[in-house]
């Protein structure tokens, strides 16, 4: 992944967060990160759903 599309994920993220925190709610640093993994391919999808299911207690 080249450095311009990390940064044009990590603007996606910032926008999602900050849109998320209009609405009350907070993103941890660690779920950020988990994103980050997920949109530069370092976890799979499915991973990533798992992780999502296991923060929601399902």
């Amino acid at each position: 992944m080249s450095e311009q599309e990390m940064i044009r994920y990590q603007e996606a993220l910032d926008n999602a967060r900050a849109s998320v925190e209009m609405e009350g709610f907070r993103i941890t640093d660690e779920q950020q990160s988990q994103c980050i993994d997920f949109v530069t391919g370092k976890i799979d999808k499915e991973t990533y759903i798992q992780m999502l299911l296991k923060r929601c207690g399902a």
